[in-house]
């Protein structure tokens, strides 16, 4: 059965059919002229390849950030939490299929504790930290290394909200370096130039011990917070750019979830991904009682993977759990607030197995969903020892 975690291979070299390296640039570079043919007349000067230099930050900056979970927030009435043993068989398939969210920045804190507990158990399958995690360089190094060696032979999935202008997860002091912001990078015009900075980001998130970023996020300009945090309004150049982004994540073993918003924008810039890469994971934001499916709009172009942000606390992780599955995704990336992971994780397990007694959902669900998710193991051909040997 496929299991949602990073192989411990070394790295192969990409194939013909992987459009990385220099004829997949050129491309990109092409697909980007002929967006911008309006004014063809004119004659561009050749582009001079300038690698990014990431800044420091100022003390005080702030980066916007998109669209989240919000947290859970507690009701006067609870429901009542589920009770009795989850199936062995569906508490394993669960544990393929959750990322958690968690407080603390240290080791020796409870959250650590707990998700690391968690992953050498094999009852989540990695987590995603964010700014209330990373305080600085040493303590993220220590946080990391802490985390991963959860996994014993196989790495577990330790992932990051998008960095770089959509959602900074770094706080600002000079120990971080400050990265272009979407909007920067398309201004620039230059796929070539945007290769080369997410190549560097993906390299940088990788001697952390990084794995996973989710991001960038597929939005238009009027669609998010702020301007920089989209490639702009173009469809197809917001889906060129996206592309530099997993391209240059993929070259760093990295794997790069684009964070979609169910709007035409989106369908169309993903579209132009989907055509070099239909297996490409996607991501996006499930808002709880809406009864909406995040990746409705996207039906029949979604391939890959599907990761679903939530905000479960204990007493709705049993009925929200089955609700994400049954909306369609699968991998759900939960925020459980000040309740235990532990806690929040059990009663979402116990959910399931009931939904699946009462043929509520089915286990056939499950499975399909982490076949997807055992996919990510492909393009993520980085090894344990290589990425520990990067974070020293």
């Amino acid at each position: 059965m496929a299991q949602l975690v990073i192989p411990t291979a070394p790295a192969a070299p990409p194939s013909p059919e992987d459009n990385s390296g220099g004829e997949g640039r050129a491309q990109l570079r092409q697909e980007l002229d002929r967006i911008r043919r309006p004014n063809a007349g004119e004659t561009a000067p050749p582009a001079r390849f300038a690698p990014p230099m990431p800044q420091r930050k100022r003390p005080g900056q702030t980066a916007a950030e998109p669209e989240t979970a919000p947290a859970p927030q507690s009701t006067p009435a609870q429901p009542r939490l589920a009770t009795g043993p989850a199936d062995p068989k569906v508490d394993r398939l669960t544990g393929q299929l959750l990322l958690f969210n968690f407080r603390g920045t240290q080791p020796a804190d409870s959250g650590p504790r707990a998700v690391r507990a968690l992953m050498q158990s094999g009852l989540i399958a990695g987590v995603v930290l964010g700014r209330e995690n990373i305080q600085g360089r040493a303590q993220l190094k220590e946080l990391m290394k802490f985390l991963a060696s959860a996994g014993g032979q196989t790495r577990p999935v330790i992932g990051i909200r998008e960095i770089g202008g959509a959602s900074e997860a770094f706080p600002s002091v000079k120990e971080f370096e400050l990265w272009p912001s979407e909007q920067d990078v398309a201004a620039k015009g230059d796929p070539q130039y945007a290769y080369s900075t997410y190549r560097s980001m993906g390299a940088a998130l990788g001697t952390f011990g990084f794995n996973m970023n989710f991001g960038p996020v597929l939005a238009a300009t009027g669609d998010v917070k702020d301007p920089a945090a989209s490639f702009g309004s173009n469809p197809l150049q917001t889906g060129v750019f996206a592309k530099t982004f997993l391209l240059g994540h993929k070259e760093e073993n990295v794997v790069a979830v684009p964070v979609v918003d169910a709007s035409a924008h989106s369908v169309r810039a993903l579209k132009t991904i989907l055509v070099s890469d239909p297996g490409v994971a996607v991501g996006a934001v499930m808002k709880e009682g809406s009864g909406i499916a995040p990746f409705a709009a996207y039906a029949g172009l979604v391939r890959g993977a599907r990761f679903c942000f939530t905000a479960l606390s204990a007493a709705n992780a049993s009925a929200g759990a089955v609700s994400g599955f049954k909306r369609g995704c699968d991998v759900l990336v939960l925020d459980g607030g000040a309740d235990s992971p532990a806690s929040v994780r059990e009663q979402a397990a116990l959910g399931i197995t009931k939904a699946i007694q009462v043929n509520e959902l089915s286990l056939d669900v499950l499975n399909a969903a982490a076949a997807r998710a055992g996919e990510l193991q492909r393009p993520a051909q980085a090894g344990q020892a290589a990425s520990a040997s990067r974070a020293r």
